[in-house]
This record gives C-alpha cells, structure tokens and sequence, in this order.
C-alpha cells in the first residue's frame, strides 16, 4: 500500500450501466477497508432496487440531483446532501433530471465494490440483460427487488 494523489479526472475508469465510475481509492489502497469513486450518473442512469449483504454504501451528491430510495423512503439528494446505506436496507437512485449528477461513492469494505469491475467487464444493458445483471451480483451477495 502506498500514498497517492489522483488529479481531478485521474483513476481507474469503470463503466457500469452507461455510467462512469472513477475509482479514486481501491479496496487494496485502504487496506481492505473501502473503496471510494466518482460515480457520474446520467439521466435515467440508476440501478434496479436491490439490497447488498455483505457491504455498506455511503454517497455524497457533488453535483446534480438524484432521487434516491431508500427503505420505504423517498427523497431527492443535491449537491451536498449525502445517504448512508447500511447492508441489509433496500435502496437504489436515478437521476430524473436532464444534466448528468456527480456523485462522491464509498464501498465498505473494499471487496464490496468489486461487483463494478464484474459489470464493467460483462457491460450488460438494461433492460435487455437483466438476467445476466442478477447472475453477476448475486456472486456478490447483491440482490435485486422486484
């Protein structure tokens, strides 16, 4: 493990559901502890409900607007509002605007985001590849909601 310093565009690029991840720290760069990206999230850019097992998600809006919901609730997250998502609670985001939204993401622990390297290597397109979506997350304890 070393000490690095990312430029405002520099890191691992991920493509995951026609959005960019930048991953600015991996798992292995915090000793298994987290892994922290850039996620911009394009119009109705967001992911199916689901739920992890095994990983918390903490998100922070740096720019735009998402709606997010999380458990029974709803609501709409801008720049410098944030959601922290403990395992086991259902959640997922979109962004329902026409602007793209930045959004500052941290995986605990690290392992947890490696589903989007999994993702990024298959590139399924929803909704067309949902099945093969499901069959990618459930490897990582990932489950979709009806």
């Amino acid at each position: 493990m070393q000490a690095r310093i990312h430029d405002a565009g520099e890191g691992r690029s991920l493509e995951v559901l026609g959005n960019t991840l930048v991953e600015k720290a991996a798992g292995r760069d915090l000793s298994g502890n987290a892994a922290v990206f850039v996620q911009t999230i394009v119009p109705r850019g967001g992911p199916p409900a689901h739920v992890h097992a095994e990983a918390d998600e903490f998100f922070y809006v740096l720019d735009g607007e998402i709606d997010a919901w999380i458990g029974e609730r709803h609501v709409k997250l801008s720049a410098g509002m944030s959601a922290t998502l403990p395992r086991g609670v259902p959640h997922r985001f979109d962004n329902l605007t026409t602007r793209d939204a930045k959004v500052l993401a941290v995986v605990t622990p690290g392992q947890g985001a490696w589903f989007f390297d999994d993702i990024n290597r298959a590139q399924p397109k929803l909704p067309d590849d949902v099945d093969k979506l499901k069959a990618i997350v459930a490897r990582h304890n990932i489950r979709f909601l009806d």
